[in-house]
């Protein structure tokens, strides 16, 4: 993502990659929390294959860093792939004559792959690499039998490695992650046929891996039907492990795992988790969480010792409950959820780039600018930053990628597209390419293919069905799409394809690059053909296929070729929300030469940060924030409303207008993008006798009181802490990501300010992700102590003559206990500011819990509205801590620039038009479309604004005169497709 965040504004990227192929772990997932990932990773990996400004460089290595911002040399050691990536053709017969087979670290060890492969079956580059440790013919010079078998000369077996300086202006370090070896803790039994890693699980469920996406016991074949999942293996332990972090990933894809389990399997399928605490942090995770345990997922807070082998390779797990009892189960499965460690190179790669390592030899980055390493010009993005997930991951890149840019400053243009045919050239006669894209799995037998080609040659003015993917890389495959365009002045394209959400980009930009509007582009999705790729198609399939490719041709003849519109994009910005997060989007962006509107609803700077001493690595933020402000104030680019608001919104992506209500009047503005950074506010409870007993306090107010009276804290003798105050409940059922790690932050400084004082901390679960794990065991060496309770038997507060009384029931001895703390401290939720009116401004929807929604939908753009140009980011996204606020701060300024460093805004989608002589003004379209976007104009008739419209149809449907019409989507065609179901 940082180099496809760049390439777009117009710099050239080298990606280095150690490996054959680019994409790291995640298309070797099965899913991601319900999503299906191919149709998210997979066009962006392309996207950086077909980028002109990227240039991949894969099986190589960072050899030597020279130089300094700006001015970087840095030396790459490129070893031979021994296969000619431009002339392989991905056919495979070089493998099925190999004799050698190793270990396939892709999927279980057991497994064998060829020593001339394919990482994955989303490789990309689509193309065959040699294991030279383990060929033959370089090894010794025996065989060699790939060479006679490649039908394009394709491998040269005697290729050398090769060196390349490249002169950069500055560098970004994402290595990635490797997973924890469990053979290193051989109490959890990985050397037991039946014991298997979260990673295997992935591969085992994915339809795409061994088993095709049936998850059965490696010992016998069978499908388990109990499973357990070993939660914090090689996490969270300096024992066996050495790793104190927390890998912030593997409760919630073990919960998910095991949820997508036992929804396949069904009600008698038990799965069980074994876990420390379940750290459900993160947006939707919560809820998700409750979604399994609702489902029947089986949670035992333990950390289980050992898994013992008993009969028929069934696994014995003994174990202690939360009533103290010893316990044993027996499962047919066991799934350790291997947590995540530096790849071994790390140490290596930071001594390269002379940076600097913190704890865990995880990068060392300062809260304040959490992707800068300690060297200028060096960023750092992902895992290599510290554990996280791939939300995270993708917005340390996009950060990092707008860092850059505002240090080399406007060195980069847009990149120019090719340009698309006239409408004219598209409106004559269907000139119609039908094509089968199979990669990166063939989903169609040969013979069925021939027989659908033939089939296809025979439809209304089809004159190319293109095949041939089986024998060509997918690279090659969209280059003969473009030829295929060019050479027989195709003007309609038809995808027939499993999996159009894959294909789709790659061919809409094939089209765009051969001059054919991507309007022009039919899809035929074969879903409901067959379930998995890879299963025969019987005649009655392929009857069925027959009709919805006869039914895609029929409607292609009809495609009608569409007006590109454009808007003239304004180089400035709406930034809406004057805390950090506000501010460091509106200077970043100020940076590269944008005006910035900065509207602030109070009468100064600094939102919730005024009110925070330190961050999580005990970095002083008041320093921070005021020279932030200063920077803010004094940029000559930035105009700040203070006490004031929005009022209106209208125009288009690029081209937006609003009016700004100020304290003494109002002021009209123009701007090509927002961003809405409006924050959030520490929930005030009514409950544990807040607002009753002034020793009753918020964290926020003890940091106050750390900040201005320390002295008077220093004599305090007992403090308890009371953790998801108004969180995790079904009023607030999400939970606020900050409070625990804010909590073991005070509770350290509360030990230092008295080390004899006593300090509790009532908890449900102990969230601290990451590296601020390290926080938490700090604090247990101080002799905090923590005591687990339930939403059930909540803690009890009473006071008697100003003293308090604090009962709970601790969990290990089984019955209450009594505190009397001299102050308590209640962690409460982080709730957000009323939205709802920006919410309809914008056309942007607020989730359940109120928070902004952002897309999911399009490129992994977490952080972007459904609406074009407009982003979120901060408290308003979702309660995070300061150091992600910045991050994500930057990564949505980077998103704004790339928008406003263009010329033009193009809306190249389907959009309702009007047909003005059927409106009956009535109004139905105005108050159905969720985005506001029809008005009635001044000829008395609906009008819909194509550079707005989002093309979701609503309006269409619900038209009593039938005045409104999707474009691709008349009447005529929609029945076309019907006849031709029933012409069979």
């Amino acid at each position: 993502h940082a180099a496809l965040q760049l390439a777009d504004e117009g710099y050239y990227v080298y990606l280095v990659e150690k490996k054959s192929t680019i994409g790291g772990m995640m298309p070797q997932l099965s899913r991601t929390f319900g999503e299906c990932f191919c149709c998210k990773i997979y066009p962006q990996a392309y996207g950086c294959l077909w980028n002109p400004n990227i240039e991949i460089l894969t099986l190589s290595e960072v050899e030597k860093i020279d130089g300094k911002a700006g001015n970087f040399t840095v030396t790459v050691n490129q070893k031979p792939r021994f296969v000619n990536e431009a002339v392989c053709n991905a056919c495979g017969k070089c493998a099925s004559v190999c004799p050698v087979e190793v270990s396939d670290e892709a999927a279980f060890q057991s497994e064998k792959r060829k020593a001339i492969y394919i990482e994955h079956p989303f490789a990309v580059p689509m193309t065959y690499a040699v294991d030279a440790d383990n060929c033959s013919f370089i090894n010794d010079g025996s065989c060699g039998d790939c060479v006679k078998a490649c039908p394009v000369n394709a491998i040269d077996l005697k290729a050398k490695e090769s060196k390349k300086k490249l002169k950069v202006g500055a560098i970004v370090l994402a290595p990635g992650f490797k997973l924890f070896d469990a053979n290193r803790n051989q109490n959890f039994g990985y050397n037991l046929p039946n014991v298997i890693t979260g990673k295997e699980f992935e591969r085992m469920s994915s339809p795409f891996g061994t088993t095709q996406g049936q998850v059965v016991r490696p010992s016998d074949g069978q499908v388990p039907k109990r499973v357990a999942w070993a939660l914090c293996v090689g996490s969270r332990d300096i024992n066996k492990s050495d790793n104190p972090h927390c890998s912030s990933v593997c409760c919630m894809y073990s919960l998910k795992e095991a949820y997508e389990l036992k929804m396949k399997l069904g009600e008698e399928f038990e799965a069980t988790l074994f876990y420390m605490d379940i750290r459900a942090f993160g947006k939707g995770w919560e809820e998700y969480y409750n979604k399994a345990k609702e489902a029947g997922i089986n949670l035992v807070r333990c950390r289980i010792h050992t898994v013992t082998p008993v009969q028929e390779d069934n696994l014995e797990i003994t174990y202690v409950d939360g009533n103290g009892e010893l316990q044993k189960g027996e499962f047919d499965l066991v799934v350790l959820a291997t947590g995540m460690e530096t790849p071994d190179d790390c140490v290596e790669l930071a001594e390269k780039a002379n940076i600097n390592l913190a704890q865990g030899e995880f990068a060392d980055t300062s809260s304040f600018s959490p992707t800068a390493t300690s060297v200028p010009g060096i960023y750092v993005a992902g895992t290599f930053q510290a554990p996280k997930d791939i939300y995270d991951s993708i917005t340390d890149g996009r950060a990092a990628a707008g860092n850059i840019a505002r240090v080399l400053g406007d060195t980069g243009k847009e990149a120019k597209a090719s340009e698309e045919k006239t409408v004219t050239e598209e409106a004559g006669e269907a000139k119609i390419g039908v094509i089968f894209p199979g990669f990166p799995w063939q989903a169609l037998a040969d013979k069925d293919l021939k027989e659908l080609a033939d089939y296809a040659l025979g439809l209304p003015n089809v004159k190319v069905a293109l095949t041939d993917y089986a024998s060509t890389s997918p690279e090659k495959y969209l280059e003969s799409i473009k030829e295929s365009i060019t050479k027989e002045k195709l003007n309609r394209i038809v995808i027939v394809s499993s999996f159009p959400q894959v294909h789709e980009d790659a061919v809409k930009a094939t089209m765009s690059s051969a001059g054919l509007s991507p309007l022009m582009l039919q899809v035929v999705d074969l879903r409901d053909v067959s379930a998995c790729p890879g299963e025969k198609c019987d005649e009655a399939d392929l009857d069925k296929i027959k009709d919805l490719l006869r039914m895609g041709v029929s409607k292609a003849n009809l495609l009608e070729p569409q007006e590109i519109f454009s808007v003239a994009v304004n180089k400035s910005a709406l930034v809406v929300g004057g805390g950090v997060a506000g501010m460091v989007t509106s200077l970043s962006l100020a940076e590269q030469g944008f005006g910035v509107y900065l509207v602030e609803k109070s009468d100064h700077l600094g939102g919730n940060a005024l009110s925070l001493n330190t961050t999580w690595k005990n970095e002083d933020v008041q320093p921070y924030l005021k020279d932030l402000i200063s920077k803010v104030e004094k940029n000559d680019k930035i105009t700040i409303f203070l006490e004031s608001e929005v009022k209106l919104v209208r125009g288009t992506p690029g081209n937006f207008e609003s009016v700004i209500a100020r304290k003494d009047g109002t002021e009209t503005i123009n701007y090509g993008v927002a961003i809405i950074a409006t924050g959030a506010r520490e929930y005030k409870p009514s409950e544990y006798l807040y607002g009753e007993n002034d020793k009753v306090l918020t964290l926020l107010e003890l940091d106050e009181k750390l900040r201005d009276d320390a002295k008077a804290l220093k004599k305090t003798k007992s403090v308890a802490f009371i953790q998801c105050v108004g969180s995790r409940v079904p009023e607030r059922p999400y939970c606020s990501r900050v409070c625990c790690t804010h909590t073991v932050e005070d509770a350290i400084k509360l030990k230092e300010l008295n080390p004899d004082m006593d300090v509790f901390v009532l908890y449900r679960q102990m969230r601290t992700y990451g590296l601020r794990e390290q926080l938490l065991l700090n604090a247990r060496h101080q002799k905090v102590q923590f005591i687990q309770y339930s939403l059930d038997e909540k803690p009890v507060v009473s006071a008697n003559k100003k003293k308090l009384k604090l009962i709970v029931k601790d969990p290990i001895l089984g019955k209450n206990i009594e505190i009397d703390p001299d102050l308590l401290v209640l962690a409460t939720a982080i709730e957000p500011n009323d939205n709802t009116a920006l919410s309809k401004l914008f056309h942007v929807p607020l989730n359940s819990d109120g928070f902004f929604q952002e897309t999911k939908d399009e490129g992994l753009r977490f952080s972007g509205a459904k609406v074009d140009g407009v982003f979120f980011c901060g408290l308003s996204h979702y309660p995070k801590s300061l150091d992600e606020t910045i991050v994500q701060a930057e990564a949505v300024a980077a998103q704004a620039a790339a928008l406003l460093k263009k010329d033009m805004y193009k809306v190249e989608r389907q959009v309702a038009v009007v047909n003005p002589d059927f409106c009956a003004v009535c109004c139905t379209c105005v108050r159905t479309c969720p985005y506001e976007i029809p008005y009635i104009g001044e000829d008395a008739y609906s009008v819909i604004d194509p550079s707005r419209c989002m093309g979701c149809g609503a309006c269409v449907t619900e038209c009593p005169g039938k005045a409104i019409t999707l474009q691709n989507f008349t009447d005529q065609q929609l029945f076309s497709e019907i006849d031709a179901l029933l012409s069979a």
